[in-house]
């Protein structure tokens, strides 16, 4: 079984440390900006966001593939139920929506950065959450369904 232990970001650090079940550190996955996010598939790939702006996606500790589209940090990854796509939540505004390395959409209706999204587990909907203190739900092919307003939280 693997472990994954996000560095604390306090402390800017700028990696994820995979251990194995006895607490041996296996490798150390490094970015050139502070990692805000963290995501595992179902095939053992790590997708990780940082402050850069740029999602990358890891195999055995081996970085594969970089993708790059948004021009702020990124604040969440996630991962839909099938492992097909990926998406990112952004400082920009934006959710992004990956496929097979790709950019296939970008999602557009927050008026703040978006700092969370999960999605359903039929991945049929996409579910964000903003610093302009609302929830939206998206469906799977981009189109907002609903906005939720009045969270008085603005730190999602």
């Amino acid at each position: 079984m693997l472990m994954l232990k996000l560095s604390p970001l306090l402390v800017r650090d700028r990696s994820v440390k995979l251990w194995n079940q006895d607490g041996k550190l296996l490798n150390t996955l490094q970015h050139q900006q502070p990692v805000t996010s963290v995501a595992i598939d179902q095939d053992d790939r790590i997708i990780t966001g940082s402050e850069d702006g740029i999602i990358r996606i890891w195999q055995q500790g081996k970085l594969i593939q970089a993708l790059k589209g948004h021009t702020a940090a990124i604040q969440a990854v996630t991962i839909s139920p099938d492992s097909n796509q990926i998406i990112s939540a952004s400082e920009d505004q934006t959710l992004k929506i990956w496929q097979q390395g790709k950019l296939i959409k970008t999602l557009k209706g927050h008026t703040e950065g978006v700092r969370a999204v999960a999605i359903t587990l039929d991945g049929s909907k996409i579910i964000s959450g903003s610093r302009d203190k609302t929830l939206k739900i998206w469906h799977s092919d981009g189109r907002e369904i609903a906005t939720l307003q009045g969270h008085p939280c603005t730190h999602i």
